[in-house]
């Protein structure tokens, strides 16, 4: 069993996001193919990870927050998230920002930071009101929180 345990908010900028979208998606893909193999019958356990992304540029941060987790639960065909990261530019109130996408995830664990600027599949932002939001449900991968 994997645990992502994630110490600190921190500030990372665009570029982080997607080299770490993109690096965490080949994690799991390995991961999975690794732990999936069923070495009797030579091929994959059905087990099923998803992830979904959602962006939003309401300036309004509790629909902003609803709106963006939403799209990433539609994108992903996930009902409830197991894990939500978060990212956010400063125009937000990152409070209400926060609360928002906690009740919308259904209070799923959730790490993220604020930054210059968001991108999600080609599309780059770096305007005061920008939220994405990556939902990850999983069979396998069991996520935790770090202090």
């Amino acid at each position: 069993m994997a645990y992502a345990s994630l110490r600190n908010t921190f500030s990372v900028a665009a570029v982080f996001q997607g080299n770490f979208f993109f690096l965490l998606n080949i994690f799991c893909r390995f991961w999975y193919a690794a732990e999936n193999w069923n070495h009797e019958s030579g091929g994959m356990n059905v087990m099923d990870t998803k992830a979904g992304v959602g962006m939003s540029h309401h300036r309004n941060p509790m629909m902003a927050g609803r709106e963006a987790v939403e799209m990433a639960l539609k994108d992903g065909g996930i009902e409830k998230p197991d894990f939500v990261f978060m990212f956010a530019t400063v125009g937000y109130n990152q409070q209400a920002l926060l609360k928002s996408v906690r009740e919308a995830s259904g209070g799923a664990p959730l790490c993220g930071c604020s930054g210059e600027g968001t991108m999600i599949r080609g599309e780059v932002d770096e305007s005061n009101f920008s939220l994405v939001i990556m939902a990850i449900r999983s069979d396998q991968l069991r996520f935790v929180n770090g202090m």
